[in-house]
């Protein structure tokens, strides 16, 4: 899919300028999803693409839903709606449940047409290669889908240690 490379690119180019950001915030022990759903946010926003925050999936063809996404891009003639999960070394055990949940909404989405469901997983760690944690690889390879195959896959180097890996899978 075209698009899905031009967004893996465009989420690559932004995020490499982010690192620092990436690595300082990793380390607090603290949620910083919100910050990076808005860098999201921008980063598509200089991409030429038709783009919300929080999209409502009523909004986008499910009537009865009360849920909304995180960001609604389109490029061309594409829309997508993603969920974003954002783990690190403190906080991962206690996003299981909320990625396995953000994948099953993403699923109701599959019956709507026009709309390309997006899962994206951001990590950040103080490990320079996530999956060599035993940690990071258990936890990872415990979600369902871990092993499918990926539409989005950026491994960014921190500046002092460690690793941010953004990956996604269209639905």
């Amino acid at each position: 899919m075209k698009a899905l490379s031009l967004f893996e690119q465009v989420v690559s180019r932004h995020f490499s300028s982010k690192v620092t950001e990436l690595q300082a915030f990793g380390k607090t022990g603290y949620s910083f999803e919100e910050w990076f759903n808005w860098e999201l946010y921008y980063a598509l926003g200089a991409s030429d693409s038709n783009l919300a925050p929080k999209p409502t999936y009523k909004a986008h063809g499910l009537d009865a839903s009360k849920k909304t996404g995180d960001v609604f891009f389109s490029l061309g003639d594409e829309n997508f709606i993603i969920e974003v999960a954002l783990v690190h070394d403190y906080t991962q055990d206690k996003w299981l449940e909320k990625i396995r949940l953000d994948r099953d909404h993403l699923m109701t989405l599959k019956q709507v047409d026009g709309i390309t469901p997006i899962q994206l997983i951001a990590m950040v760690s103080g490990y320079n290669d996530i999956m060599a944690q035993e940690s990071w690889s258990t936890w990872l390879e415990s979600l369902t889908f871990w092993n499918t195959p990926r539409d989005v896959d950026i491994k960014l180097r921190l500046p002092t240690e460690g690793q941010a890996w953004i990956i996604g899978w269209s639905l």
